[in-house]
């Protein structure tokens, strides 16, 4: 009765312990890399500015590439004196997904400010990862194509990057 009760015991300290290794959450991926699409809905027009393009960059160090795609809506109208700025609403949604991880969650806020090129403005977004620590776009925005014969879509470019210790 006494080796069958150690027995019982011993199964169940390796089933509790299999558990909690088992329901141990998988380490935080971190992404640092380059965006790199187009603006394919403005917001005058959808009531959100929607975006989609290529990610190349690294998932905790290690190279990958992918895609992203994001909306987020802003204050209107957009600034044409350089230096002048608008806010990024918070509430907006974004994703990258690479052959080594996807990533999504929403935008906590941000900015857009006109340059000296009148159709171009500084972008600074606020991201929060769904699991994962903030994170933050910096980049350009250019809608000088919407000028051309025939208009080409807006293009936006920039940086993308966990912040570790926040942003």
């Amino acid at each position: 009765m006494t080796t069958r009760r150690v027995s019982v015991f011993v199964g169940l300290l390796f089933l509790i312990a299999s558990t909690a290794v088992a329901a141990a959450p998988p380490p935080v991926k971190l992404i640092d890399g380059k965006c790199s699409g187009m603006e394919w809905c403005w917001q005058d027009l959808c009531n959100f500015a929607g975006f989609s393009g290529t990610y190349n960059g690294k998932v905790s160090g290690e190279h990958t590439t992918g895609w992203f795609s994001g909306l987020v809506t802003h204050e209107s109208p957009l600034p044409t004196v350089p230096g002048h700025t608008v806010k990024i609403n918070e509430g907006g949604f974004w994703l990258i997904w690479t052959k080594l991880g996807y990533f999504e969650g929403t935008v906590t806020g941000g900015t857009l400010t006109a340059t000296k090129n009148v159709n171009r403005f500084d972008v600074t977004v606020n991201l929060q990862m769904t699991n994962g620590p903030p994170a933050k776009f910096d980049g350009v925005l250019d809608h000088s194509g919407l000028t051309k014969e025939p208009p080409e879509p807006p293009t936006i470019m920039g940086d993308v990057f966990s912040c570790e210790s926040g942003c």
